[in-house]
């Protein structure tokens, strides 16, 4: 006969190991595209520290009451670490904290802390766990520290996870309900804490807390899911808008003119993109072809500058200036079809170059973010001296967040 016990941890298990796969193998499959997808491999360990958590508690070893505790600290530190290492990764939140700091503003930086910092907290608290077990201040001290730690990282990602799916909610009711099994699922970290230090007066819930903390996990498995598929649906509306149905590739061997760039970044996917728009010279059709990378380069750099100073009508010049041209037209050439050559794209001007378009055809998105990026601000003082004090009061109009780097 199964056990109430036996019973919850059979769901938990279950539960946990079946998003712990459907996660895994959504990041697999998409691993080497975006940052957002990369958060659904921290998810994914996430769940499955929760399913090792319900192995182990189920299959109950014998081991001395001090390793089982130690062991049970470890287990449920694991989760934790890989709820909030995956904060990084979700766009459209946490804007504030990435501009003001760096680590957190790179994701390998925030991993990487993440991990430092639970390494030190979890030795930390196994070793006061050895040397006071029977100190019952200390130990429910770990207890509540614990507890703590699992209701902010369940806030967090959950805060994180509705900020970007509520954009397709227009029912209120829905979003309501959801914030509701959430506040479940963080008072079920508290409560059964709880039980663990008062003992016998909240034990009679205990059955409930359970069950909130099954909820509370399906919850943010099917919230996650959810933020997946907005994530992809927004990401493929995003590629039909740009690519009007007018519009035709060139084939590749085609001659074609430069009419206009837009450079910038997009939150949603968290990749940096160049956008290039041409005319076909033999059929004169207007196309547009695009590349993005999710790691900020040099050439990318470059290319911000460039747009920004054929904004203010600046022509640019430096002593390395042969091999940035170079580069910025290998880059584009690296990842897009239609080709291009440093002739059809820059005007020389005795030394002096800029881009070969109009200034009312160049744009920059997310300009805000882009002066936030510590390559670009250096890549943009190089070519500080190339700007007059009229062009930086232009820049102030069109660009404000970028005047300060050229005062």
């Amino acid at each position: 006969m199964v056990t109430t016990k036996e019973l919850y941890l059979l769901t938990l298990i279950s539960m946990t190991t079946i998003y712990a796969v459907i996660f895994f193998l959504l990041w697999y499959h998409y691993k080497d595209k975006h940052g957002v997808n990369r958060l659904l491999l921290f998810v994914s360990m996430a769940f499955a520290s929760w399913a090792v958590v319900g192995i182990y508690k189920y299959s109950e070893p014998d081991f001395a009451s001090l390793v089982n505790a130690v062991s049970d600290r470890v287990l449920s530190a694991f989760s934790n670490l890989f709820l909030i290492a995956s904060l990084p990764y979700f766009p459209n939140v946490f804007k504030q904290f990435k501009a003001k700091y760096a680590f957190f503003e790179n994701p390998e930086k925030w991993v990487f802390s993440v991990l430092i910092f639970f390494i030190l907290i979890t030795t930390l608290f196994s070793s006061l766990e050895r040397f006071f077990i029977d100190n019952s201040n200390v130990i429910n001290t770990v207890i509540v520290f614990d507890s703590l730690l699992s209701s902010l990282a369940i806030l967090l990602v959950s805060y994180a996870l509705l900020k970007n799916v509520i954009k397709l909610w227009s029912s209120k009711p829905l979003y309501y309900f959801f914030v509701s099994l959430v506040t479940l699922f963080v008072i079920s970290q508290i409560y059964l804490p709880a039980v663990l230090i008062f003992g016998e007066p909240l034990r009679p819930f205990y059955a409930y807390g359970l069950l909130s903390l099954l909820i509370g996990i399906n919850t943010l498995g099917l919230l996650t899911l959810s933020f997946f598929g907005v994530y992809k649906m927004q990401s493929v509306k995003s590629l039909i808008a740009q690519r009007p149905e007018s519009s035709m590739l060139a084939p590749l061997d085609e001659e074609v003119s430069f009419l206009g760039a837009e450079v910038g970044y997009r939150e949603m996917e968290k990749v940096y993109f160049i956008e290039l728009t041409f005319r076909s010279v033999n059929t004169q059709n207007v196309f547009t072809e695009e590349v993005t990378v999710s790691k900020l380069l040099k050439p990318f750099a470059n290319w911000v500058v460039f747009v920004l100073a054929r904004k203010v009508n600046s022509k640019l010049t430096h002593s390395d200036m042969a091999i940035t041209k170079f580069r910025m037209v290998e880059f584009w050439n690296k990842y897009a079809d239609t080709k291009l050559s440093q002739e059809s794209v820059f005007h020389n001007d005795t030394g002096q170059f800029e881009l070969k378009i109009s200034d009312k055809n160049v744009s920059l998105v997310d300009p805000e973010f882009l002066h936030s990026r510590y390559l670009i601000r250096t890549t943009l003082t190089e070519f500080k001296a190339c700007f007059s004090n009229d062009q930086v009061h232009q820049i102030k109009h069109y660009f404000p967040d970028f005047a300060p780097s050229l005062e």
